[in-house]
This record gives C-alpha cells, structure tokens and sequence, in this order.
C-alpha cells in the first residue's frame, strides 16, 4: 500500500515538474516571440515608409534616407532573429510535435525578414556606388557589372526565401503567406532589373563602341508610335554616349524599296503604304522589332552600306519626360523656351499650321531641333541617373521608348524585360 503511494506520489511530483517545465518553456518562448514581435513591428513601420515613397532611390538625399530606414529595419531585424535564436525555451519546443512546427516557422519568417533587409542594403550600397561613379551621360561600366552582378546575386538569395506554409497555422501561416506574396514581388522585379542591366552594359558600349538609329516619331501621324519624321545617330562607347544633330529624314530618301522581306501578311495590309522606302510608314505596323529591322536596313540602303547596331524609337511623350529633368531648352526658329508643358501643343499642333500644306520640311527640321537641345542639355545638366532611368523606364512602359537591337541574342533580352515593343510578347 505505502509502495502505491510511493508510486502515485512520485508521478504526480514529475507530473507538476514537466507541467511546471513547460510553463517555463512556454513562459520563455512566449517572450521571446513577443519581443521578436515588437522588434520586427518597428521594422514593418521603417518598410512601410520605405514602400510608400517610391522616389527615394531617385535622388542623393532620397538614398541616405533609405539606408537610414533600412538600418532601422535591420536593427529589429537583427533584435528579433537574436531573440528567437537564442531562446532556450523555443529551442526545445522544436522538438514537440506539432507546436515545433509553429515554433520553427516563427523562427523560419524571424531570420528570413533579417536575410531581406540585408539583401535590401546590399543591393542600395552598389546603387549608391553606381550613381557616384557616374553621370547622365557618362555611366561608370566597372560599378554598373558591379550592380548587374548584385541584383541578379539578390534576386536568387530572396527567391530562396520562398517556402512552404504546410503545417503551420493562424497568425503564423497568414504571416509566411504574406511574406511569400511581397519575396516573390520582389524578386520579380529583380530578376526583371538584372535583365534591364543585362543589356544596358552592351547598349552603352560595355563591348566595344556601338551606333544606333534614333527615330524621332511624331504622335500626331496616323501610324502607331507615330510616324519618323527625323533621325539622328547614337553613338555609345565604355558607358559614354553621344548623339549626332538629327535631321529630317528627307536627307536619306530611298528610291526604291529597301531589300526586306515583309511577313506575307504585313505585305497585305501594310504593302501599299510602302513601309520599307517611306520613312513615314515603317510604324505602320504595332510591331517594334519589325519596325526597327526595317529601318536599320532602311539606313544601309539610303547610305550605300551604313550599318547601325540597332534602332531607338523615341516620340513627343518620351520628349516630354525628359524635359522633366532638364528644364526649358531653347531651340532656333522657335520664339519661346521648349518645356514639358507645351512641347505637345508645340510639335503637335502649332508647327503644323505654321507652315503651308504640302511643305513640312521646316517643321521637321524644328522637330529634330528640339530633340537635339534635349540631349545637348541633359549632357550639361546635373541629373540623377537613377532619376534619369526611372524617367525611361517611364517611357518604355508607355511605349514613347522602344528598343530594337540588331543582335538576336541582345534583342531578345530586350524583348525579355518589354522594352521591345513586340506585340507577341
């Protein structure tokens, strides 16, 4: 009898003990996540600033002021992954079946959201570096293979991130999952920018000096993207670039049709506005990379073999833009400073009826002017490049900016990150 006491008292005792250990463990795992809950709030606050200012990494100050939010990030990052690292209690919670599935995906997330923040540092340190080493019109090649090789590093490391949220329930699982959703944004956007990178090094001369076709395009034509109503010659070298005075492209008419096989049914619709002799037509069709293989060999015909390395379409709205970051630019034969607020009434309208029916030489001639002082004033001006790239990017997405390269391999890395213009794509 006296030996089933025994028995009974020594399992109810052990019986307190581990109840009384797993309130301990409990105990502890608790704070820990609360402080790690608190420490990664903070950080949410700094991204949350972060995200809604997307204008930050276009200036000097702007960038600072991310890296003082993203130090901020990592600083909770950093508390909360150190309060779940080393809490003894979440430790051996791990091991219980069920719970350290929770405990290991509240880990998991904790040291996920550190390896984000720091990948967000990285990445705005080789941006700082880049933009110091570098102008509008005069981009550094070493830090520029320097950036490409980070963003593509990063968007592989934050694609990692990625995982499972089997197992895991409430708030945990609702957190994973949303940090899933905004990796995989983020990532995207990655692997897209490397693409962007990708060819930039080739398209600024990275390779060896290259010269492409501008094509002024001239909204108020009845083609898509405009007709080309002047060009210019663009020449890039070890990340500097030039651009030729444009002229009107009645200085390279064609006699005849350029040897360029149109696909037969292009020929149908578009064959009789002659879109491989007359530069006016070549946009008759939506699709850019056709566009700019007519063009450039367009260009060969009318120079007796010139060859260009590919062809950039550029129209009044692109203009436009980047007058945004120059300013006024004043231009021969127009009486008034050319400004983003009335280069669209200007080309679009005032120049046509400036002239009579049936001449409008000098109108293109005015057109090629304007496009001229905007480069030759985006050279002299003290413009941010990350501004600047934003501002083309702008462009490409609205189709004002398009990029034909005569390098299938080059074009279809173009056409990868829709800058091609192409309508299959």
């Amino acid at each position: 009898m006296l030996r089933r006491k025994a028995i009974s008292l020594t399992i109810i005792g052990g019986s307190v003990a581990l109840v009384f250990l797993l309130i301990v463990l409990f105990g502890g795992a608790w704070r820990a996540l609360n402080v790690a809950r608190s420490d990664l709030l903070a950080a949410q606050s700094a991204a949350s600033a972060v995200a809604h200012d997307p204008n930050l990494l276009t200036s000097a100050s702007g960038r600072q002021q991310l890296a003082e939010d993203l130090a901020t990030m990592r600083r909770g990052s950093d508390n909360a992954a150190n309060a779940v690292n080393n809490s003894l209690g979440l430790s051996i919670l791990s091991f219980f079946p069920i719970v350290g599935r929770q405990v290991d995906g509240a880990t998991a997330l904790v040291n996920d959201t550190r390896t984000l923040t720091e990948q967000g540092q990285i990445l705005l340190a080789q941006l700082q570096t880049t933009t110091k080493a570098s102008s509008a019109t005069d981009i550094s090649i070493p830090a520029l293979k320097n950036l490409d090789a980070q963003v593509h590093q990063s968007s592989t490391k934050i694609s990692s991130l990625i995982t499972s949220t089997t197992g895991l329930w409430g708030p945990i699982r609702g957190a994973r999952t949303k940090f899933n959703t905004n990796v995989s944004y983020i990532a995207g956007l990655l692997k897209k920018g490397g693409k962007g990178l990708d060819y930039a090094l080739p398209l600024l001369g990275a390779e060896g000096p290259k010269t492409y076709f501008v094509a002024a395009e001239n909204n108020s034509e009845m083609r898509d993207q405009g007709a080309v109503l002047s060009w210019a010659l663009l020449h890039t070298s070890n990340g500097s670039y030039s651009i030729d005075d444009p002229q009107s492209v009645d200085t390279i008419k064609l006699e005849g049709p350029a040897q360029f096989p149109l696909p037969p049914g292009t020929e149908v619709v578009f064959g009789p506005l002659q879109p491989t002799q007359l530069w006016q037509s070549t946009n008759a069709t939506a699709d850019f990379p056709l566009s700019g293989a007519i063009m450039s060999s367009m260009y060969t015909k009318a120079t007796r073999g010139g060859t260009v390395d590919g062809v950039v379409g550029v129209d009044v709205v692109a203009l436009k833009q980047l007058l945004t970051l120059t300013g006024p630019v004043a231009v021969e034969g127009i009486p008034m400073p050319v400004t983003s607020r009335n280069i669209e009434s200007l080309v679009l309208n005032r120049l046509y009826l400036k002239v009579p029916a049936g001449d409008q030489s000098s109108r293109r001639d005015e057109l090629a002017a304007i496009a001229s002082a905007v480069v030759r004033e985006l050279k002299v001006s003290d413009v941010d490049v990350a501004r600047l790239v934003k501002v083309l990017a702008r462009a490409t997405q609205g189709r004002h900016l398009l990029l034909y390269d005569a390098n299938p391999a080059h074009e279809a890395v173009v056409t990868s990150f829709g800058a091609s213009g192409s309508v299959s794509a």
